[in-house]
């Protein structure tokens, strides 16, 4: 028994599986931390700041500059259960003094991390593909290809 393949199933649906799983994963991002004095760091308006504490905590400022002789910015929290509002994060300015600062981090996109994930799930996708069209009996691969 041979399976037919409609112009518009398998082959356009794994596609167009591909192509949303390649324009919608968030891109992998790693933390690198900088060897740069905290104000030239800071100064480079960077997204997000991971800043490193001495007492061994970590905090994560968005909008992140440097005020006297402190690193304000943001944090979004979870709101507490019962909170008056109804929203469900709480945005919060904080200060971090410099002096207990013990290492600042930026987010970078790291190419070779979202290739390899890219190519995994391709190959995951292309598995199961394949494995599935297998157990409808015999693949005609020919009738993947398009006409001349």
């Amino acid at each position: 028994m041979e399976a037919h393949i409609s112009e518009g199933d398998p082959m356009r649906r794994f596609c167009a599986v591909i192509l949303l799983l390649t324009t919608t994963l968030q891109a992998c991002v790693s933390w690198v931390r900088q060897e740069s004095a905290i104000q030239d760091v800071v100064a480079t308006a960077p997204s997000r700041v991971r800043v490193h504490r001495r007492d061994a905590s970590t905090i994560v400022l968005s909008q992140a500059t440097i005020h006297n002789d402190s690193i304000v910015g943001t944090v979004d929290r979870v709101a507490p259960l019962g909170a008056a509002s109804r929203e469900r994060y709480v945005t919060s300015r904080v200060a971090v003094p410099t002096s207990d600062v013990i290492a600042i981090a930026v987010q970078r996109f790291d190419t070779s991390k979202t290739v390899l994930l890219v190519l995994v799930v391709s190959a995951v996708l292309l598995t199961l593909f394949v494995a599935a069209t297998n157990d409808l009996g015999t693949f005609n691969w020919e009738q993947l290809t398009p006409a001349p």
